[in-house]
C-alpha cells in the first residue's frame, strides 16, 4: 500500500506464515485506500516504511524470494487481507451457499454478454518462450514437485493416469511457457487451462495466481 514517499508491506503468503512492514510505532493515525475488493481499508502509518526502504526490498524480494534486511516485519496482517490458503479447499466449498438451480434465479440474466474481439497471432500472449536451459529429466522433476505442491494444497485431482506420462506432458508446458506465466496472470491462467486439459490430471483448482506461486516454489529442488 502506497501513499507518497511511504509504504506498507503485507506478506499475505509465505512459508513463515503472515508480515506487516514496521514503521514508526509513534504514529497512531493511519490512511485509506481500496484494497482487493474495492473496498476502504485503514492502512496505520504505523506499517510504514519510507519508499526509499521499501523499494529495494521489492526488487531483493524479485531476486531472492524475501524482502531481505533493510525492512523490519511483525507477524500480523490486516483482516482484511485474510487469505483463503488458511482454510483447506474442502471447508471453503462447504461454507458457500446452495448455487440456483434455475437460470433466472441466477446472476447471468443480470450480466451483459461481452463483446468478444478477435485474437491475432501477433497479439497472442502464449507464445512459446523457451528460456530454460533444463533437460527432460529435471523438466520431469519439476513438474513433479509441482505436481505434489497442488496436491498437498488440494488443488489438482489426478485421474488412473500414469504419473511419468503427466510429468513428462508437464515438462514440456513448463519449457514452452512457464517463464512467461510467473511474469503474466493472463498467461498463467491460459497455462491453467492447459494443465487441467493434460490426460491423466482429472481437475485443476488453481488459478493463474496460485499456479504463479506454485511455479516459483517448485522451480528449485
Amino acid at each position: 500500500m502506497v501513499l507518497g514517499d511511504l509504504c506498507a508491506l503485507y506478506v499475505v503468503e509465505s512459508l513463515e506464515g503472515y508480515a506487516t512492514s514496521t514503521g514508526d510505532p509513534a504514529r497512531t493515525d493511519s490512511f485509506e485506500v481500496p484494497d482487493h475488493d474495492d473496498k476502504p481499508m485503514a492502512v496505520p502509518y504505523a506499517d510504514c516504511v519510507p519508499w526509499l526502504t521499501a523499494r529495494p526490498a521489492l526488487w531483493w524480494f524479485l531476486e531472492h524470494g524475501d524482502l531481505g534486511p533493510a525492512v523490519k516485519t511483525e507477524g500480523r496482517i490486516p483482516s482484511l487481507l485474510l487469505m483463503m490458503g488458511d482454510v483447506d479447499r474442502k471447508a471453503a466449498l462447504a461454507a458457500r451457499g446452495e448455487p440456483p438451480r434455475e437460470l433466472t434465479r441466477s446472476s447471468l440474466p443480470r450480466m451483459a454478454v461481452p463483446q468478444v474481439e478477435e485474437v491475432f497471432p501477433a497479439d497472442e500472449v502464449t507464445n512459446p518462450i523457451d528460456l530454460l536451459p533444463l533437460s527432460t529429466e529435471d523438466l520431469s522433476a519439476w513438474a513433479r514437485r509441482l505436481v505434489d505442491l497442488l496436491s498437498s494444497r488440494e488443488l489438482i485431482e489426478l485421474g488412473t493416469g500414469n504419473l511419468d506420462e503427466i510429468t513428462y506432458q508437464l515438462g514440456g508446458l513448463l519449457q514452452a511457457h512457464a517463464v512467461e506465466a510467473e511474469d503474466s496472470i493472463d498467461t498463467a491462467e491460459w497455462l491453467a487451462n492447459e494443465i487441467g486439459a493434460v490426460r491423466g490430471i482429472s481437475k485443476l483448482f488453481a488459478t493463474g495466481g496460485d499456479l504463479q506461486i506454485a511455479l516459483r516454489r517448485t522451480r528449485e529442488a
